[in-house]
Protein backbone atom coordinates (compact mmCIF):
# COMPACT_ATOMS: atom_id res chain seq x y z
CA UNK A 1 0.00 0.00 0.00
CA UNK A 2 3.05 2.23 -0.20
CA UNK A 3 2.39 2.87 -3.88
CA UNK A 4 2.03 6.53 -4.81
CA UNK A 5 -1.36 7.50 -6.12
CA UNK A 6 -2.30 10.47 -8.25
CA UNK A 7 -5.77 11.21 -6.87
CA UNK A 8 -5.70 9.86 -3.33
CA UNK A 9 -3.26 10.14 -0.44
CA UNK A 10 -3.88 7.56 2.23
CA UNK A 11 -1.46 9.03 4.75
CA UNK A 12 -4.17 10.50 7.00
CA UNK A 13 -6.29 7.36 6.86
CA UNK A 14 -3.40 5.00 7.62
CA UNK A 15 -2.27 7.23 10.48
CA UNK A 16 -5.80 7.21 11.90
CA UNK A 17 -6.00 3.42 11.79
CA UNK A 18 -4.01 0.49 10.48
CA UNK A 19 -7.12 -1.70 10.73
CA UNK A 20 -7.77 -3.15 7.28
CA UNK A 21 -11.48 -3.70 7.91
CA UNK A 22 -11.86 -0.07 8.95
CA UNK A 23 -10.12 1.14 5.79
CA UNK A 24 -12.21 -1.14 3.60
CA UNK A 25 -15.37 0.24 5.22
CA UNK A 26 -14.24 3.84 4.56
CA UNK A 27 -13.58 2.87 0.93
CA UNK A 28 -17.01 1.25 0.64
CA UNK A 29 -18.73 4.38 1.96
CA UNK A 30 -16.68 6.64 -0.32
CA UNK A 31 -17.57 4.59 -3.40
CA UNK A 32 -21.26 4.39 -2.50
CA UNK A 33 -21.49 8.17 -2.12
CA UNK A 34 -20.38 8.93 -5.67
CA UNK A 35 -23.70 8.32 -7.47
CA UNK A 36 -25.61 10.29 -4.83
CA UNK A 37 -23.22 13.24 -4.92
CA UNK A 38 -23.14 13.28 -8.70
CA UNK A 39 -26.94 13.15 -8.98
CA UNK A 40 -27.53 15.82 -6.33
CA UNK A 41 -24.93 18.23 -7.72
CA UNK A 42 -26.15 18.11 -11.30
CA UNK A 43 -29.78 18.34 -10.18
CA UNK A 44 -28.99 21.41 -8.08
CA UNK A 45 -27.31 23.11 -11.05
CA UNK A 46 -30.14 22.15 -13.38
CA UNK A 47 -32.66 23.67 -10.96
CA UNK A 48 -30.44 26.65 -10.01
CA UNK A 49 -30.77 25.45 -6.42
CA UNK A 50 -27.61 27.00 -5.05
CA UNK A 51 -28.49 26.27 -1.42
CA UNK A 52 -28.68 22.55 -2.18
CA UNK A 53 -25.44 22.68 -4.18
CA UNK A 54 -23.72 24.40 -1.28
CA UNK A 55 -24.85 21.62 1.07
CA UNK A 56 -23.67 18.85 -1.25
CA UNK A 57 -20.32 20.58 -1.78
CA UNK A 58 -19.94 20.86 2.01
CA UNK A 59 -20.58 17.15 2.50
CA UNK A 60 -18.34 16.21 -0.42
CA UNK A 61 -15.50 18.24 1.04
CA UNK A 62 -15.38 15.94 4.05
CA UNK A 63 -15.61 12.78 1.96
CA UNK A 64 -12.64 13.61 -0.23
CA UNK A 65 -10.60 15.10 2.58
CA UNK A 66 -10.32 11.84 4.51
CA UNK A 67 -8.75 10.23 1.43
CA UNK A 68 -6.22 13.01 1.02
CA UNK A 69 -7.84 14.65 -2.00
CA UNK A 70 -6.75 18.05 -0.75
CA UNK A 71 -7.12 19.99 -3.98
CA UNK A 72 -10.62 18.61 -4.50
CA UNK A 73 -11.50 19.41 -0.90
CA UNK A 74 -10.37 23.01 -1.45
CA UNK A 75 -12.36 23.13 -4.69
CA UNK A 76 -15.47 21.94 -2.86
CA UNK A 77 -14.97 24.60 -0.18
CA UNK A 78 -14.77 27.21 -2.92
CA UNK A 79 -17.87 25.79 -4.64
CA UNK A 80 -19.71 25.68 -1.31
CA UNK A 81 -18.98 29.35 -0.66
CA UNK A 82 -19.75 30.42 -4.23
CA UNK A 83 -23.04 28.51 -4.24
CA UNK A 84 -24.02 29.93 -0.86
CA UNK A 85 -23.31 33.47 -2.12
CA UNK A 86 -24.59 32.79 -5.66
CA UNK A 87 -21.24 33.85 -7.15
CA UNK A 88 -19.70 32.48 -10.34
CA UNK A 89 -22.77 30.33 -11.04
CA UNK A 90 -21.81 30.02 -14.71
CA UNK A 91 -18.72 28.03 -13.65
CA UNK A 92 -20.54 25.49 -11.46
CA UNK A 93 -21.18 22.78 -14.06
CA UNK A 94 -17.58 22.77 -15.29
CA UNK A 95 -16.25 22.68 -11.72
CA UNK A 96 -18.58 19.80 -10.89
CA UNK A 97 -17.52 17.93 -14.04
CA UNK A 98 -13.88 18.12 -12.95
CA UNK A 99 -14.69 17.11 -9.38
CA UNK A 100 -16.80 14.12 -10.45
CA UNK A 101 -14.09 12.93 -12.85
CA UNK A 102 -11.48 13.18 -10.09
CA UNK A 103 -13.81 11.31 -7.73
CA UNK A 104 -14.25 8.53 -10.32
CA UNK A 105 -10.49 8.32 -10.78
CA UNK A 106 -10.05 8.15 -7.02
CA UNK A 107 -12.52 5.24 -6.94
CA UNK A 108 -10.33 3.37 -9.45
CA UNK A 109 -7.29 3.91 -7.25
CA UNK A 110 -9.25 2.82 -4.18
CA UNK A 111 -10.32 -0.37 -5.92
CA UNK A 112 -6.65 -1.18 -6.58
CA UNK A 113 -5.83 -0.55 -2.91
CA UNK A 114 -8.81 -2.71 -1.86
CA UNK A 115 -7.48 -5.61 -3.95
CA UNK A 116 -4.06 -5.20 -2.34
CA UNK A 117 -5.53 -5.08 1.18
CA UNK A 118 -7.79 -8.05 0.56
CA UNK A 119 -4.83 -10.14 -0.57
CA UNK A 120 -2.94 -9.24 2.62
CA UNK A 121 -5.90 -10.15 4.86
Amino acid sequence: MNKKHYFIDLKYLTEASDNVDFMLKIFEIFKSELPKIERRMYKAVEENNWHSLSQVAHKSKSSVSILGMHEDSADMLSLEIDAKNENNTDSFKERIDIFIQNYKNAVKEIEAVERELTIKK
